[in-house]
């Protein structure tokens, strides 16, 4: 089933590092969309992605690290904006994330050593910036789309 999907980049990381996940899933039939704003400031992104998500219409989104930490934000507020919500390595540092939607989570080697990810968390052999490059998880986020 294809899915509608939004990628947020973590904080000053390029969008370039989301780019082979967005090829996989455009590969597998997805309508991939890249966040418009640029996660620096919490508030004013925040703001951008709810706004994205209305123009655009409800989507899987997926964040990276702060742009993970946004998106769960949004959720918390907005579930109706959501189909699911997709953590990698998201900023969310011992805080237990409950959406009203479907929420997944993917961490690095660092997450891991500090306890800070969920007992369900795909573990990812990486550290923190190279999370959504890692073919693993670009495997794992492949298939929960296809579920």
């Amino acid at each position: 089933m294809s899915q509608k999907v939004l990628l947020v980049p973590g904080m000053l990381s390029p969008r370039a590092l989301l780019c082979p996940l967005k090829r996989a899933l455009e590969a597998d039939g997805h309508e991939v969309h890249l966040f418009k704003s640029w996660p620096t400031i919490t508030v004013l992104q925040y703001r951008d992605l709810l706004r994205q998500l209305r123009d655009e219409g409800p989507a899987v989104v997926i964040g990276h690290s702060l742009g993970g930490f946004i998106t769960v934000l949004a959720a918390e507020r907005r579930p109706e904006l959501f189909v699911a919500v997709i953590g990698l390595d998201p900023a969310i540092n011992g805080r237990k994330v409950e959406l009203g939607v479907p929420y997944f989570e993917a961490r690095g080697v660092a997450s891991r050593l500090l306890h800070v990810d969920r007992a369900d968390a795909f573990r990812a052999w990486t550290w923190h910036g190279s999370v959504p490059l890692e073919p693993g998880v670009i495997r794992w986020v492949r298939e929960l789309l296809r579920r």
